[in-house]
């Protein structure tokens, strides 16, 4: 698996604007990791029966596509870490 923190992009704006918009955060830094990890059939079959909006045969049809493709594929992800402190003034 491999991560690296990507600053080139906008980060987390929906979630940024939903806590500044409540009044109760300020925010003291935003980061952006892409990452990737190869998996292989057993883990994607293991990892997308997590997905509650996934059926048996979505989770076996995408075990099915890896198998098809080699056994292994890279999958990339992209991860937000927001550090917010109470907002100026608020009372705790």
């Amino acid at each position: 698996m491999s991560s690296q923190p990507d600053s080139s992009l906008p980060v987390g704006a929906p979630s940024i604007s939903v806590l500044v918009q409540s009044g109760l955060f300020a925010i003291d830094e935003t980061h952006r990791y892409r990452w990737t990890i190869d998996m292989t059939t057993d883990q994607v079959r293991e990892l997308f029966r997590t997905f509650s909006d996934w059926t048996a045969d979505e989770v076996e049809g995408a075990s099915l596509a890896v198998a098809t493709l080699g056994e292994t594929i890279s999958e990339a992800y992209t991860s937000w870490l927001i550090t917010a402190s109470p907002a100026p003034g608020l009372k705790l």
